[in-house]
């Protein structure tokens, strides 16, 4: 018999691995794993503080390794808080008293009916077995031998013909029954229209239920809708969505999510809207329904009432992945939309406030305190000026020309210059005049002159410049 490999030898690892220099220089947790796998088995020895080294390194290198998970024992009731235990033991309480309920309505329908029965029921047989289908036993056609001439003699093939085609017309009518039944299989499945026919027949029906019993049909629709749309035969699913809202709309808050969304999936976005707001109606804080409403708005064009409707998301449930995703696309794609958390500040017009109060009008006899509240009015009115002209501050006036006065006075050179021409021109004592009037010039004053010290007749003959 052939000896059974050690883990050293099936995974291929030399002994000189087993060590503490080699552990602690090692990168590859799958190696690691092997190792400690080597180590655990005692197969080559105990070493605790190999081990335990082993252990710490793998832990670094693949902290989710399978050698890390504990069997732990199943958790029982005792292991559950009384927070987690209350709604599981509410649930189990309110399906208790359904079925009580129920089987107490079954035992009154059976004694109404028996009440009524003049004879007792029919017996039956409780053998239950399916009917086995009838196989035709067919014998095998003989064949005439071909040297067999007296049944060549006898055979007729005229009648042999007929036989040939009545054979054909019973295959072909046997095709056509399982045609039929084929038909009637697999027919398509009923528009909402028909359904609501077939309600509107059944409502003398449902109106003798009790509302559990009508809650446990309406399940049993919504469940059969499940299957289909979980098979992803929407049409059928719609039908049973419908079924089920109609037999009892007060409690078909799941259905009308359900609808909705196979709405949605049928891109009849305006239908998945409605019913997402019906929805709503019934329980204004379901978070399924409020994303549905906000998808199928924006799906059918709405985009920025889909953002509005997302916030509303975000009021129920403050971290949805979807609506935060949907919110952070909208803004990309509209940058004047506004923050998640923005507050809008109503701002309103004192002066529209004024202007928009009613004036009452008294009636003719009050004339009389009318004329006495306007003298007080005065009065008042009077007293406020007064105070309003002392504390107003008196108006100064302002010399505008001081405003145009110039920093600097250029003397005219034009009318000196024809000065002098004249006096070249005419004769005589030419060039003392000549002097005299430089003497003159040189006497006066120089032409730098402060604006405040400007006399308005000197300013005639000059010409005023701005000195930048």
């Amino acid at each position: 018999m052939e000896k059974k490999k050690s883990l050293l030898e099936r995974y291929q690892i030399p002994i000189s691995h087993l060590d503490f220099a080699y552990i602690k220089q090692c990168e590859n947790g799958r190696e690691m794993e092997k190792i400690l796998q080597i180590l655990q088995s005692g197969e080559e020895g105990f070493y605790p503080d190999l081990n335990k080294c082993a252990e710490e390194k793998l832990r670094q290198l693949k902290p989710n390794s399978r050698l890390f998970r504990v069997e732990e024992k199943l958790l029982g009731r005792d292991a559950l808080s009384s927070d987690e235990l209350k709604p599981i033991y509410v649930w189990n309480q309110d399906i208790k008293n359904k079925d009580h309920k129920l089987q107490k309505l079954a035992v009154e329908i059976d004694s109404n009916v028996m009440k009524d029965m003049s004879l007792p029921p029919v017996r039956r047989s409780g053998k239950i077995g399916a009917k086995k289908e009838e196989k035709e036993t067919k014998d095998p056609p003989t064949r005439i031998k071909s040297t067999d001439y007296s049944k060549w003699d006898k055979y007729d093939a005229d009648e042999e013909v007929l036989r040939m085609e009545l054979a054909e017309e019973r295959i072909q009518e046997s095709v056509e029954r399982k045609n039929r039944l084929n038909a009637n299989r697999y027919k398509p499945p009923p528009t909402v229209s028909e359904i609501q026919k077939e309600i509107d027949n059944e409502k003398e029906k449902l109106a003798n239920l009790a509302d559990i019993e009508k809650e446990k049909l309406s399940d049993e629709y919504r469940l059969r809708g499940n299957e289909y749309f979980r098979a992803k035969e929407f049409d059928n699913a719609l039908v049973e969505y419908t079924r089920s809202i109609q037999i009892y709309p007060e409690k078909a808050i799941a259905a009308y999510n359900n609808r909705s969304l196979t709405y949605f999936k049928l891109k009849k976005f305006y239908e998945s809207m409605k019913d997402s707001e019906a929805c709503l109606a019934l329980e204004p804080k379901n978070i399924k329904a409020r994303i549905r409403l906000a998808e199928a708005h924006y799906a059918y064009g709405r985009k920025k009432e889909s953002y509005d409707l997302y916030l509303k998301v975000l009021e129920v449930d403050d971290e949805n992945a979807v609506a935060l995703k949907a919110i952070v696309e909208l803004r990309q794609q509209y940058e004047d939309l506004p923050p998640p958390k923005a507050t809008r500040l109503q701002i309103q017009d004192e002066s529209s406030k004024a202007k928009s109060k009613p004036i009452d009008e008294t009636p003719k006899t009050k004339v009389e305190k009318i004329e006495k509240k306007d003298e007080t009015e005065n009065t008042k009115e009077k007293k406020v000026s007064k105070k309003a002209d002392k504390t107003k501050p008196k108006k100064i006036k302002y010399d505008l020309a001081e405003l145009i006065k110039p920093n600097r006075i250029v003397k005219n050179k034009l009318i000196t210059a024809a000065e002098n021409l004249c006096k070249m021109h005419a004769p005589g004592d030419g060039k003392e005049k000549a002097k005299s009037t430089n003497r003159e010039e040189s006497k006066k004053s120089p032409d730098l002159i402060l604006p405040m010290n400007v006399i308005k007749d000197d300013c005639k003959s000059k010409i005023l410049i701005e000195e930048l």
